[in-house]
């Protein structure tokens, strides 16, 4: 693991201090309300008198990163809502299979932040009988690619991803036009591919050109392409650069009320803080923490956790052989996030970040004198790379035909193969 110790702080290396960059250090102001516009979705039908309002209501608390809310809002809207018993109506007032559908889907995109990609796919397996044609049918298409797409980029399939991200946008566009949803996964997946340049062009590129189809700006393209820049930036080697990027999308997170994009944009400043101010970094990542416990999806918890272990380790002193950081203190205020950031990564089979934990694990277990620990963490820190390359080179296989009978029950059952394969590895 030794030839990370150029790339990622810890108290055996602490990185040199930026000349000049301490004394102009970004400030924050404090979290804005929502907009006005978003309490008038949430009182869209409150009369009762709209067919979709707890659906307008889930996707308004959505946008404001209450997941918990929507989650609430599409289960009255699938619950309390039921499309008239006579088709044909033309009143504006009753509901349709369309919303009950889009609810459901909704509450399998919710599924997903909690139980993963086997939760989320076996909801949708479950609505496929009820769409087979029409606009039912499209409906769950998409949502089912964004569920596959979002589970591949998650563990860091980088061959499978690129098949269902040119799938999912040819799909958009065939029924959306021209939307911004595809956004965040292209820019994902050159990242993990390691086009640093060519995700900033492109970032560069989509934040100038507006998205006018359907459903157009429902993923907030300005803050994604920040976020983009600011990770490339930060891969690359060069935080510092990532200051403004991720500044900005801080500051058009707060001033559009979206608390779930924010926590990611509060941690991307965080981890270019660490270079400048790592107090001020741990602070940062301290007033998002409630939210992401909350309403966070299990990846951003372990990435908050992980975010957290490495602004401690920043805040130590330099390393001082005749001084090393006492064990006690790493024990009690690094390892136990490390630890949990590589539990989290291994349940959700992220063998890249699971790797940068484990590594960060053998180097402070190195450090505290702890050897036995430090060769555990060091082979779990190989298994995990090891997986990170197979993960990247598998095909996309029978998902190429995904709506047809039984190939998400045959994928489902390969998601278990993965995980009781793998369990073993990161339970050490």
């Amino acid at each position: 693991p030794d030839s990370r110790a150029s790339s990622v702080r810890t108290p055996c290396l602490p990185p040199a201090p930026v000349g000049g960059a301490a004394a102009a250090r970004p400030t924050l102001p404090k979290t804005a309300p929502p907009p006005l516009r978003t309490w008038e979705a949430l009182r869209c039908g409150a009369d009762g008198s709209g067919a979709a309002a707890q659906l307008v209501r889930a996707c308004a608390w959505e946008r404001f990163g209450e997941t918990r809310l929507a989650s609430l809002h599409a289960s009255l809207q699938l619950r309390l809502y039921r499309p008239p018993e006579r088709f044909g109506s033309a009143a504006d007032s009753l509901p349709t299979q369309h919303d009950r559908l889009l609810a459901a889907c909704k509450l399998a995109l919710s599924a997903y932040r909690t139980g993963g990609e086997a939760a989320a796919v076996a909801r949708l397996v479950s609505l496929r009988r009820h769409c087979g044609f029409g606009e039912a049918e499209r409906l769950w298409r998409q949502h089912t690619l964004d569920v596959l797409l979002r589970g591949s980029l998650l563990r860091g399939e980088q061959a499978r991803a690129s098949a269902l991200l040119g799938e999912y946008r040819r799909h958009l566009a065939e029924s959306d036009g021209p939307t911004d949803a595809a956004w965040g996964a292209e820019l994902e997946l050159l990242l993990q591919e390691g086009r640093l340049l060519e995700a900033i062009e492109r970032a560069d590129e989509l934040r100038n050109t507006p998205p006018t189809g359907r459903g157009a700006g429902s993923s907030a393209p300005q803050v994604v392409c920040q976020l983009a820049e600011a990770r490339a930036h930060s891969l690359g080697g060069q935080p510092v650069n990532a200051l403004l990027p991720a500044l900005s999308a801080v500051a058009l997170c707060e001033g559009r009320g979206l608390r779930g994009l924010y926590s990611s944009a509060a941690q991307l400043l965080a981890a270019a803080q660490l270079e400048v101010d790592p107090p001020a970094a741990l602070q940062l990542l301290q007033r998002v923490r409630a939210h992401v416990m909350h309403h966070g999806s299990a990846d951003e918890v372990a990435r908050l956790q992980l975010a957290f272990a490495k602004c401690r380790l920043a805040s130590l002193p330099p390393y001082s052989k005749a001084a090393p950081p006492s064990a006690q203190t790493l024990q009690a205020h690094v390892l136990p996030p490390l630890q949990e950031a590589l539990e989290g990564f291994g349940k959700l089979r992220a063998h890249t970040e699971a790797a940068e934990a484990a590594y960060l694990a053998s180097r402070v277990h190195a450090t505290a004198g702890a050897t036995a620990e430090r060769d555990v963490a060091a082979q779990v820190f190989v298994a995990a790379e090891r997986a990170a390359t197979l993960a990247a080179q598998r095909p996309l296989g029978r998902l190429a035909d995904y709506a047809a009978e039984g190939v998400l029950e045959a994928h489902l059952a390969e998601l278990a193969e993965l995980d009781a394969a793998e369990a073993a590895v990161y339970a050490t």
